[in-house]
């Protein structure tokens, strides 16, 4: 307690994070943030939580292997769904630089965000962090989601449905079964468009939900977010 107290007096602005660990230290609601290392909440937590992990080992080792780009943007979808950041660890070498592989890791997680930041920076959960029935566990290097699993986030009384992934079924829509009338979290669809994407999106309000029809050329390379706004 004496380490939160002298943070917090000589850094109010700051943020302490404890991990909720008995052997490590004392964690309690609304005096730290909580931390999980290389975890990540089940659900949308009331507070901001943090999880820190890395795209391998901690430390660098030659030859170790490092998560995909795509699990590095799904972790991170997953994550902000439930109200929490993600503080990722880039190994790097003895002489300070990061080897070929991490670099094009970073890139190419850069382009993503290019595209779909938005859906990203300044947002909060909405009232379901998502759908679906895959889980991302704290060892996979691969991403484990289909285009069957859906995370959310909002900005404003827009939402951001975020597919994992691109379907495989040509002329089958992609189904929200949330998004519909008879939810009365929601007012009725107004508008569906999909960052990065130029031209009129296809798409049906329907008793069973909202259909999606996908574009024959992807906008990026991971993660597809559809941009939704609800009648005034």
């Amino acid at each position: 307690m004496e380490v939160i107290s002298h943070f917090y007096n000589n850094r109010p602005e700051g943020v302490m994070c404890i991990k909720e660990r008995p052997w490590q230290g004392l964690y309690a609601d609304g005096i730290a943030t909580l931390d999980y290392e290389r975890g990540k909440a089940a659900s949308i937590l009331p507070e901001p939580w943090q999880t820190d992990d890395s795209i391998g080992s901690w430390g660098y080792k030659a030859g170790s292997p490092y998560m995909t780009p795509d699990l590095v943007v799904d972790k991170l979808i997953d994550i902000v769904s439930k109200n929490g950041n993600m503080l990722l660890n880039i190994p790097i070498k003895a002489d300070g630089t990061l080897d070929q592989e991490a670099t094009s890791l970073l890139k190419n997680v850069g382009k993503w965000f290019a595209v779909n930041g938005e859906a990203i920076y300044g947002t909060r959960p909405w009232y379901l962090y998502g759908e679906g029935h895959h889980q991302i566990g704290h060892k996979d290097l691969v991403s484990p989601m289909t285009s069957r699993d859906f995370r959310y986030t909002t900005k404003g009384d827009t939402l951001y449905a975020f597919v994992l992934a691109w379907p495989n079924a040509k002329k089958k829509p992609v189904e929200f079964p949330n998004l519909v009338k008879t939810n009365t979290r929601i007012k009725e669809v107004a508008s569906v468009e999909m960052l990065g994407h130029k031209g009129d999106l296809k798409w049906e309000n329907h008793p069973d939900g909202l259909h999606v029809y996908f574009p024959e050329k992807k906008p990026c390379d991971y993660a597809f977010v559809l941009k939704i706004n609800f009648v005034d």
